[in-house]
């Protein structure tokens, strides 16, 4: 696997801040699989809400940390269908890509080995590895105030709303949790 950082970051690029899961892989569709196999209770991903991705729902939540806790499981999800072509387009028309996922920081490698996978690696200049000490709206954020970030997509409310509320505009890729939105950040 190449390096992290893949190049010196530019200050005068058109930076690029993109998030992994539900905006370029499929985690929460293979998250929910698993959490179907061992659950009384069915999730359908369609009907998946905010108040369900933003509050605790106890037998889901235990059943998710199970699922985080074993990087095995989520290297396999898969990318979004034409994802990696998108990341190329962006890539080739100048724009300088950074990954922020707020992953915990203990999927990091995990984060890095499904970017070389799936083939998005080599588009990256930098991968920005999140603390535990920081939530994933203040990470986002600051990584995005380090790069001088011109965009940004994500899949949370919450992130995009953070980032919106710096001057970022934030590309909020549609799932079930965030239709409801209105927003002028919302494709």
């Amino acid at each position: 696997m190449g390096s992290p950082e893949r190049t010196t970051h530019n200050p005068q690029s058109k930076a690029v801040l993109i998030d992994v899961d539900n905006t370029i892989n499929k985690l929460q569709v293979h998250l929910m699989k698993y959490v179907n196999r061992r659950s009384t209770q069915h999730y359908l991903y369609r009907q998946f809400t905010s108040t369900q991705m933003e509050s605790t729902d106890a037998p889901f939540d235990k059943l998710a940390e199970e699922y985080f806790g074993s990087p095995e499981l989520a290297i396999q999800s898969r990318p979004f269908p034409k994802a990696l072509e998108a990341t190329k387009l962006l890539h080739e028309n100048g724009f300088e890509l950074h990954i922020a996922s707020a992953r915990q920081q203990s999927l990091y490698p995990t984060t890095l080995a499904w970017l070389e996978k799936h083939g998005f690696f080599s588009y990256v200049a930098e991968v920005h590895p999140r603390t535990s000490r920081i939530s994933g709206a203040d990470f986002k954020t600051g990584v995005a105030k380090e790069i001088n970030a011109v965009t940004a997509f994500d899949d949370e409310k919450l992130l995009a709303e953070a980032l919106a509320s710096i001057g970022v505009p934030v590309y909020l890729i549609r799932r079930p949790w965030n239709v409801e939105l209105k927003r002028n950040y919302l494709i």
